[in-house]
């Protein structure tokens, strides 16, 4: 009776916190107040709009999230599969381990090596990136949805899904950045017409690693 109460109590705690659970079996909760899943769950977000669906969960609300064979979708279509997810919440990173898959309104069928999400910035950093509609190589890429862009750099392919378009450049600074913010007209910058304060924080992002 004591631990139903305690569960009682953890679930209706979870329902007014950062991190809802849905568990798809135990729920286990550590002396420190971490909850394991090892059947997994899903555990939505609220606050920065995601939900994570996975086959194995740690986690302690507004702390961190881990979570094994896992799907991360957010409330704007971005839609991300990993075999392992680690999110530190204090810093807005969550690590994504490769080999993954990644589409989002703009963007289907992406392959990377590993990824960066910032779910407060709505950006995710991506490495060794392949996509097939449109078709997208590079070796980094960062997919901003705050402003419904793409910023690809170093040894970049890029044809358009209608094929009307492509941009291709070789080197490890070349840049393109893709403007998918009017739907009716895709909008490409490359090299120095990306703006440098923009260039920046993209470049930035990805040499965080």
């Amino acid at each position: 009776m004591k631990r139903f109460a305690l569960l009682l109590f953890s679930s209706l705690a979870l329902a007014q916190a950062g991190f809802v659970a849905q568990p798809y079996g135990d729920q286990i909760i550590g002396e420190d107040g971490g909850i394991t899943l090892p059947q997994g769950g899903l555990i939505k977000d609220n606050k920065r709009g995601f939900s994570i669906d996975a086959k194995y969960i740690e986690y302690k609300d507004n702390v961190y999230l881990r979570a094994k064979n896992a799907k991360l979708k957010n409330n704007s279509g971005q839609s991300l599969s990993s075999p392992n997810i680690n999110y530190t919440v204090a810093t807005d990173r969550m690590d994504i381990a490769g080999a993954l898959t990644y589409s989002d309104e703009n963007v289907k069928g992406l392959n990377a090596a590993r990824a960066v999400v910032y779910p407060d910035a709505k950006r995710i950093v991506a490495w060794n990136v392949a996509a097939s509609s449109p078709t997208i190589k590079a070796d980094a890429a960062v997919f901003d949805d705050g402003s419904n862009q793409v910023f690809l750099l170093g040894n970049y392919l890029y044809k358009s899904a209608d094929g009307k378009t492509s941009k291709q450049r070789n080197g490890n600074t070349a840049m393109l950045l893709v403007n998918f913010s009017n739907k009716n007209r895709t909008t490409y910058q490359e090299g120095a017409q990306i703006a440098a304060a923009s260039a920046k924080t993209y470049t930035d992002l990805i040499a965080r690693k």
